[in-house]
């Protein structure tokens, strides 16, 4: 009788195990806790994961495919994976979406379950995928000082120069920053790039030659203006002697173009000829030989849009007389004299009452372009070998103002204008070579558009650097287009 009722016993407690077991087991799906971007975000970037955080681990089997994305009711490529404490998904955008801004999608359906088994509910929200996307905050080196010229160029990232003016000392200093992908921030490189504090340097031009980033700038030394070349040699910036060909004569606003070598070119004025000349030099080694012939030369002064430089080959377009009405006209050398393109200055509509002007000068795929204004709309032509072919289509349609183009690129067949349109705003048009439209690179950007300029990252993207008034002060600021990275 004792043993029957101490086995009934033992049969009651593991009866009441059992049953205990049952009533803890998981029943509860998982919820979702937090989702970056947030539902109805702005400006999110393509090359951020979409977060979402579970209340408890999930199942990895299955979840992947238990995602999608889609943009205006389209899907888009991506890829999904569980954090190692399997709480958290991270979702890639790998697939370019075709128009920026855009709304975004997600959706988690009731694959996704815990490990005991219990499905979500299905989820979704929404957000929207910016255009373009601020690098960083103002650059200035003193955000109290105003900024009067930039540059910028990719340089194992973006890298940006300008001159900064200083009122307390009268001077201008011309600084330099690389951007830091790893800390999201700006980077100084250097103190500054003019070779001292007592100098008064300006108008900086920026090229990336032979791995490093090269910088041509106006320097006031003694009361004499001087075009001087400054590299980066890892550790500081190295200053060239003084390029002036005439020791004596003035020198202003260096441009610089990268081919088979270095190229500068600056208007040069000599008071005792009484007369200005456009000048170049070229690096042979470790130093600057003078360029001959001088590209032109006249007593009334000139202005140099731009130049440009491919293989041996060096272009530069400038107006011989900006004060006589003359439009602008391209030259050409490759070491000896220069040749004019065409049988004058660039005409975009016949008519003599209207003049070119600004022009931006673009070697693509082995051919050269070039754009201008012309009666307050931006034109552009490719030298076929024996005159300018015009471009066909709008580089930006009208509206309003008197167009202004500030920069040009090339990346991948496709080319690069941005533009002014007359109002104070920046847009970024491009073209493919073998298309006859322009189209537009999200939209606009709000800016003193009076200076700005264009690169492209090796993948072909835009970045664009302009200067801006804010808090009483002309400051620097800097944008890409916000794309899937690799």
């Amino acid at each position: 009788m004792r043993k029957y009722a101490g086995r009934q016993l033992l049969q009651s407690a593991l009866a009441a195990l059992l049953i205990a077991g049952c009533n803890t087991r998981d029943v509860t799906p998982p919820r979702v806790e937090q989702v970056t971007p947030a539902a109805g975000a702005t400006g999110a970037r393509l090359d951020r994961p979409i977060l979402v955080r579970f209340s408890e681990p999930l199942d990895p089997n299955g979840t992947a495919n238990a995602v999608s994305l889609t943009v205006a009711g389209a899907p888009l490529a991506i890829d999904a994976e569980l954090s190692s404490d399997d709480k958290q998904l991270e979702i890639y955008i790998k697939e370019q979406p075709a128009e920026l801004p855009a709304t975004v999608r997600v959706t988690l359906s009731d694959a996704i379950r815990d490990r005991a088994g219990n499905r979500l509910e299905p989820y979704s929200w929404q957000f929207e995928l910016g255009d373009w996307i601020p690098l960083g905050g103002v650059l200035n080196h003193d955000p109290a000082h105003d900024v009067y010229a930039v540059d910028l160029a990719w340089w194992n990232g973006p890298l940006v120069v300008w001159g900064e003016d200083d009122p307390d000392s009268s001077n201008r200093t011309v600084f330099a920053a690389a951007w830091d992908d790893d800390t999201s921030s700006w980077r100084p490189l250097g103190a500054h790039v003019d070779p001292s504090d007592l100098s008064t340097c300006n108008f900086p031009s920026l090229a990336v030659y032979d791995g490093a980033p090269w910088v041509a700038q106006q320097c006031t030394v003694r009361g004499r203006q001087r075009v001087l070349v400054a590299h980066w040699d890892g550790a500081a910036w190295e200053n060239s002697d003084y390029l002036n060909h005439d020791q004596s004569a003035g020198a202003y606003t260096p441009l610089l173009a990268a081919g088979d070598s270095l190229y500068a070119v600056w208007r040069e004025w000599s008071a005792q000829a009484s007369r200005e000349r456009i000048v170049w030099s070229y690096l042979s080694g470790a130093d600057w030989t003078a360029g001959m012939q001088d590209a032109a030369e006249n007593s009334n002064g000139y202005k140099i849009w731009s130049v440009a430089a491919a293989g041996a080959n060096l272009w530069a377009a400038f107006t011989d007389d900006p004060g006589s009405g003359n439009g602008a006209e391209v030259y050409n050398t490759s070491g000896g004299a220069w040749s004019r393109l065409g049988n004058g200055a660039l005409d975009a509509d016949g008519n003599p009452a209207t003049v070119s002007a600004g022009v931006r000068l673009l070697v693509a795929a082995g051919k050269l372009y070039a754009f201008w204004n012309e009666n307050g709309r931006v034109h552009a032509a490719l030298w076929d070998g024996n005159g300018w072919s015009p471009l066909s289509g709008e580089v930006l349609p009208a509206g309003g103002g008197s167009q202004f183009v500030k920069d040009v690129a090339a990346a991948a067949g496709r080319l690069l204008a941005l533009v002014d349109d007359g109002n104070g705003t920046l847009h970024l048009r491009y073209r493919d070579v073998n298309s006859a439209e322009w189209r537009g690179y999200g939209g606009p950007l709000g800016a003193d558009a009076w200076s700005a300029v264009l690169t492209v990252d090796p993948g072909g993207w835009p970045i664009v650097a302009w200067m801006t008034p804010e808090g009483g002060a002309k400051r620097v600021r800097v944008a890409y287009y916000n794309h899937v990275r690799p």
